[in-house]
């Protein structure tokens, strides 16, 4: 199998639970549904350059945003707690290198 197969698979099994499914998937849909057309009738339309969006539109693509930069800092956390904990160094012992480990 491929180093970085390998190790994307590490990194699922690692981050991946029942909390972390929740806080990234089900939340922003529970958020963009209940708040997003809870308001609608408070927040008609948001001018968004030219062009305006509805506000789930707009909830939605801060959701994607806030998707994102979570994902980065759990990605993060991975990248320090292996480094904390020693697991860097036993990784880069195998048939890895820095740039398959990033």
């Amino acid at each position: 199998m491929h180093p970085i197969i390998r190790l994307v698979n590490r990194n699922i099994t690692i981050s991946v639970n029942p909390g972390f499914l929740i806080w990234q998937v089900i939340f922003p849909l529970i958020w963009i549904f209940v708040a997003g057309f809870a308001y609608t009738s408070l927040i008609d339309e948001v001018s968004f350059g030219t062009k305006n969006l509805s506000y789930p539109a707009f909830l939605a693509s801060g959701m994607i945003g806030f998707n994102i930069m979570n994902s980065t800092l759990i990605s993060g956390i991975i990248i320090w707690n292996d480094r904390r904990h020693g697991m860097f160094e036993q990784i880069m012992s195998g048939p890895f290198t820095r740039s398959n480990y990033i």
